[in-house]
């Protein structure tokens, strides 16, 4: 099995186009659609001679799913990416070394050998670029930086964030390192989930105003060590230029790429009332770049090197909306709670074989309104003129009073931080002479 592009050009479907939404291949089973010959029985014949040719061809379709999938985040005044006359860079983040290529349970696939996997490092490498290697050496080694929290991958099951190491287990060979590798900085971050390794939804108290006061983050934000570890790159004179990647399937907090102030406001005034570490605060003006990168199977991660040296102009789109603060969410008061029955009400009791039982519950609240469809929806309704009051069947009409649509605007910008079908990329593109048709 070879770790880069095979020569083998076979192109094929795939019976899961799940697949395109996080760039991962984890399944072996593939059909040749253009060369497969089914006989009258229903008997199928594949062009693939051996496992071994299969799998180079499994190879090629999931390396294209990757680069066809990686989304453009950040791209500072349009031109930070791609890395252009860089070289030597350092790559922090336990999951540079321990990198999440697929999820657990049913979705891991047991075919190939740990070898057969792409590592992030080697990504780099096949790119051209030239990776810190005491740095590299210092996650390598388990003894020396914590082992990441187990997910899809070599010697990977699924549970929950990251035990991401503290930036002051950093020795002086590493520190001194920096220096030599300083035309760029990567931060890798990644998160996992699985049939019963499902994210943390983190615990929280109320306070006497009546908001929300976080005992525990939950795992879909970063966490205390992931955040020092972000003050401490950003805030480092050796780095100007720091790039985001981010290993992570689903949903998560990323405000803190475009701005991190709001993580250090009070909770009253919206923040989250963080305190930063003795590095400083998160630097986002240092953030010029990031990309999402999902689980990208099992050579999916060479697509990041080619993103970020332009072999491969990034082209992948959001399929949800990216919030600010989940807390915020109307969602976020059901999802995972797990214990509604605790209110008394008779809709959470069953009865079993004559006796009331009280079961564990989620009630859908809010409906359809979860993800893009709340956030959007809300935002078309603080312009809509007539809201709660035109009669049914009736067109909308929407304001275009100045302060009406700047409440409106003020409300998005600070709820949402990526929007669905969010993503940039190196090309410009000019839209003229456009016709809407109803």
């Amino acid at each position: 099995m070879t770790k880069g592009k095979s020569a083998n050009t076979k192109k094929f479907a795939l019976t899961a186009a799940a697949v395109l939404l996080s760039g991962a291949l984890t399944a072996t089973t593939v059909i040749n659609a253009s060369a497969a010959m089914v006989d009258s029985n229903g008997k199928y014949y594949s062009e693939y001679s051996s496992a071994e040719e299969t799998f180079e061809a499994s190879a090629d379709i999931n390396l294209q799913l990757a680069e066809e999938s990686v989304v453009l985040l950040k791209n500072k005044n349009n031109n930070a990416l791609p890395l252009l006359g860089v070289r030597d860079i350092s790559v922090f983040g336990k999951c540079a070394s321990k990198y999440y290529y697929q999820g657990g349970g049913s979705g891991v696939s047991s075919s190939f050998s740990d070898d057969d996997y792409v590592s992030l490092y080697e990504s780099l490498e096949q790119a051209g670029y030239k990776v810190n290697p005491s740095l590299q050496k210092f996650y390598e080694n388990d003894g020396n930086s914590y082992k990441a929290n187990q997910g899809g991958g070599p010697d990977y099951g699924a549970q929950d964030a990251p035990n991401e190491t503290d930036v002051d287990e950093f020795t002086e060979a590493v520190k001194q390192s920096y220096a030599r590798y300083s035309d760029a900085a990567i931060i890798v971050l990644g998160r996992t989930g699985s049939e019963g390794g499902d994210l943390g939804a983190g615990s929280y108290s109320i306070d006497e105003k009546g908001n929300y006061v976080e005992t525990k983050r939950h795992s879909l934000k970063i966490t205390e060590e992931e955040q020092k570890l972000i003050e401490y790159v950003t805030n480092n004179p050796n780095f100007d230029k720091v790039i985001v990647v981010l290993n992570n399937p689903i949903q998560f907090e990323y405000g803190w790429i475009e701005d991190a102030s709001y993580l250090y406001e009070s909770i009253e005034n919206g923040g989250q009332g963080y305190k930063p570490s003795e590095y400083g605060k998160i630097n986002s003006d240092k953030i010029v770049g990031a990309l999402w990168a999902g689980h990208p199977g099992l050579n999916g991660t060479i697509a990041i090197g080619e993103v970020l040296n332009g072999t491969v102009n990034p082209s992948g789109r959001l399929a949800d909306t990216y919030a600010k603060n989940f807390v915020n969410d109307p969602t976020f008061y059901n999802v995972g709670k797990n214990d509604q029955w605790a209110n008394g009400t008779i809709n959470y009791t069953y009865n079993e074989n004559g006796s009331n039982v009280n079961y564990h519950a989620i009630e859908y609240e809010e409906d359809i309104y979860y993800g893009y469809r709340y956030y959007e929806t809300r935002y078309a309704t603080m312009l809509q003129n007539d809201y709660g009051t035109a009669e049914k069947g009736t067109l909308a009409t929407y304001s275009t009073d100045p302060e009406t649509v700047a409440k409106a605007e003020e409300w998005y910008g600070d709820n949402v931080v990526y929007p669905y079908g969010y993503g940039l990329s190196y090309t410009k593109f000019e839209y003229s002479d456009a016709t809407f048709v109803y």
